[in-house]
């Protein structure tokens, strides 16, 4: 066999191991891959707030978190009633905390595509970290919001992967000004409340040049 043979081999060898180490770790370390769907026909909760969440009270995975009373105030800010946050993760290696006085319930997480119009996206009353392509259509878009209150402050993050981040924004309403971001397929959106309370509110993610 000759030398040139030896190193093609050697070279696709090397390369099989590294595709199979991403695909490996990927699987085993990013969230969005490993936990995605593990749990989609899994358990309801419900707790009332102020509470801990331990590690034996929900099982590692995504949950859509639903204020059904009152409200509560977590890392992502606080969420009012009839407010929801997509795609919470819950680690069986992580303590949650809920504060102030309200109700949450907690459903698996679906990752369905989000509803869109002619014009875009619309978000009421949701926030979440949503996956382009899978959920978000790839493309250019104009972030804006309205509220009852006129004056709700959101955190935008656009993340290369659950733990790079590529852009972030801060959104307030009474600046009156439109967010443009570019999202790529693989990317994810990440749409969380300020730390103070919003009232309703609608987010719409318009298309620039018509979204693919």
């Amino acid at each position: 066999m000759t030398k040139k043979r030896m190193a093609m081999i050697g070279f696709f060898f090397v390369l099989l191991i590294a595709v199979g180490y991403r695909v490996y770790m990927a699987y085993f370390f990013d969230p969005y891959v490993h936990y995605r769907n593990s749990n989609i026909s899994g358990e309801t909760y419900r707790f009332e707030s102020p509470i801990i969440l331990k590690s034996n009270e929900v099982e590692t995975g995504f949950y859509d978190v639903h204020v059904t009373e009152g409200s509560i105030n977590s890392i992502y800010g606080t969420l009012n009633v009839n407010q929801v946050f997509y795609h919470y993760f819950f680690d069986k290696n992580t303590e949650n905390g809920f504060e102030e006085n309200g109700k949450i319930k907690l459903t698996p997480s679906q990752f369905k595509p989000l509803k869109t119009t002619k014009q875009g996206i619309v978000l009421e009353n949701e926030y979440g970290v949503f996956q382009v392509e899978s959920e978000i259509p790839e493309g250019k878009y104009e972030l804006s919001v309205n509220s009852d209150s006129g004056d709700s402050r959101f955190f935008i993050q656009v993340l290369s992967d659950p733990s790079n981040v590529k852009e972030s924004y801060n959104v307030n309403e009474e600046a009156d000004k439109k967010v443009a971001i570019e999202l790529r397929k693989g990317e994810l959106l990440e749409i969380t409340p300020d730390n103070q309370s919003n009232s309703d509110f609608i987010i719409h993610l318009g298309y620039v040049n018509k979204a693919k």
